[in-house]
């Protein structure tokens, strides 16, 4: 947003004067605001937030006694102190400017135009994932705005995206589809080229929530064909989506990919390459590489020294990835802190507090610490039912994680109804022959087989063995999926014989 203040504050100064002619008073109070605008946006540059707060107020306060506390100009100004003052972590006085700006233009001859689209988007920003019902709100105002001007099609563009993803946010993509699709047809009727990526990669993200897997691939695969070398962002949406499907070689490439984009944008590029390292790092853990996955964490947190809050989501995940080592003396520490930290940087309960404590809690498993582990995990799938939905796949680990505890804490008898939901829920909303589906299987049958009950044992695995085999020697095959294969293909032998001696015993 760095420089907006000074594109909008000389667009407005030439209206302003214009309608000043003639009335020396005013005229002078007007110019005083015009200087404080250029003074706001040369501190604004220097990253100098007490001046720019300080000028861009003044500015505010002067065109609206000069011009009006309806006109362009001092919506630009409220516009541009209130991305000053988010810059400077002022976002509760940010919202309290922004929001009389939007009530103060919307009582204008018309109701506002473009100048008040952009403070509803920034509205639409501010509010995102902690409250993605008004946010979407705000977008559907400033896209009825940004539609009547038809020369702002990347803004309109943009909101209707906006409004797609609020429902990504509210794990209901489904519903998101539409608004994506019209995002695309917007950007495609004289968009630019960054927003017809941009656009594109909101579409694929959505297909592939909504588990349409392919369909989501083909959306990203064209962004990244058409996207800005240093645009990292279709790349990391791909790795996500490749990652989601089990597919982990083709996750790392792009995210390999992603990084080096990241990297041509050296300090602007420092988000998003922070998120891709870490996003590389679980990527990593997930193929059992835990020690190119350590170094890859440990990169994300130079990188990310800056952002509290991607240094506790990137902590949480060495910590699980110290855990899967078996370094707990290290693990636990940053297991316990991460929780405190995200759950005191996001304010309220998140995806990110659930999951994290799901893995302090299988941390705590690892050690053999079921009946500490238990209350964590309950806690942790009561969380994520109500921030992501019980039939998120995401979900499904911890369900695995709580059935285990169960099982040791309570018997095999109580953990079943748990084991029998986190695998069905796997094979519904995962890709057939996905890892995650043969490790929720093999894990339920070894309870089944420790309560002798090989026969039920040998059905939970039939069809984990089937998709292995299925799997075997395909483009999609990988030396993960290759270990687990083998893998199953010994608990099934086992099994089988099991089954065989009961069967001969009675």
């Amino acid at each position: 947003m760095k420089g907006i203040g000074a594109v909008l504050g000389m667009a407005v100064a030439l209206a302003a004067s214009s309608a000043l002619a003639g009335n020396p008073d005013r005229a002078t109070v007007s110019a005083r605001a015009d200087a404080d605008v250029q003074t706001a946006s040369a501190a604004q540059s220097a990253n100098d937030w007490d001046t720019a707060i300080r000028a861009y107020r003044s500015a505010w306060m002067g065109h609206r006694k000069a011009v009006g506390w309806q006109s362009v100009a001092a919506a630009t100004d409220a516009f541009n102190l209130s991305v000053v003052l988010t810059a400077a972590g002022q976002d509760d006085e940010a919202a309290r400017v922004r929001r009389q700006a939007i009530a103060e233009r919307s009582r204008a001859i018309g109701g506002g135009g473009v100048d008040l689209a952009d403070l509803w988007k920034l509205e639409a920003r501010a509010l995102d994932t902690a409250k993605p019902d008004q946010s979407e709100a705000a977008w559907r105002s400033a896209l009825a705005l940004y539609e009547a001007s038809p020369s702002h099609v990347d803004a309109a563009a943009e909101a209707a995206a906006g409004i797609a993803l609020t429902w990504s946010t509210r794990v209901r993509p489904e519903q998101g589809l539409p608004w994506a699709e019209r995002a695309v047809a917007i950007a495609e009727n004289g968009g630019s080229n960054a927003m017809k990526t941009w656009t594109l990669t909101t579409r694929g993200r959505l297909k592939s929530e909504a588990g349409d897997f392919e369909g989501g691939l083909v959306d990203l695969r064209q962004a990244v064909a058409v996207r800005d070398p240093s645009d990292g962002n279709p790349l990391q949406q791909l790795a996500l989506a490749l990652d989601a499907q089990g597919r982990y070689d083709e996750a790392a490439a792009a995210l390999d990919a992603a990084i080096a984009a990241f990297e041509l944008q050296g300090d602007f590029g420092r988000p998003g390459l922070a998120e891709a390292i870490n996003t590389l790092g679980q990527v990593r853990t997930s193929q059992q590489l835990y020690v190119q996955a350590e170094a890859l964490y440990r990169r994300g947190l130079e990188v990310a020294a800056d952002d509290p809050f991607e240094t506790s989501v990137i902590n949480a995940n060495l910590g699980w990835n110290l855990d899967r080592q078996g370094r707990y003396a290290e693990a636990e520490p940053l297991l316990r802190q991460a929780v405190v930290d995200i759950r005191a940087h996001e304010g309220r309960e998140t995806r990110n507090t659930g999951f994290t404590l799901g893995n302090l809690a299988g941390d705590l498993q690892a050690q053999g610490r079921q009946a500490e582990a238990l209350p964590l995990l309950r806690k942790s799938y009561e969380s994520l039912a109500r921030t992501i939905g019980p039939e998120h796949p995401a979900i499904g680990w911890t369900v695995n994680a709580l059935a285990s505890a169960v099982a040791a804490v309570e018997g095999p008898s109580a953990s079943e109804p748990w084991f029998r939901q986190g695998l069905d829920l796997t094979r519904r909303r995962m890709p057939p022959g996905h890892p995650q589906a043969t490790e929720r299987a093999e894990d339920f049958s070894r309870v089944l087989l420790k309560a002798e009950r090989p026969a039920d044992a040998l059905d939970v695995l039939r069809p984990a063995g089937q998709a292995a085999l299925s799997r075997a020697g395909s483009a999609s095959e990988t030396v993960q999926s290759q270990r687990a294969f083998n893998r199953s293909r010994s608990l099934f032998r086992l099994t089988v014989e099991a089954a065989w001696d009961k069967a001969a015993s009675s």
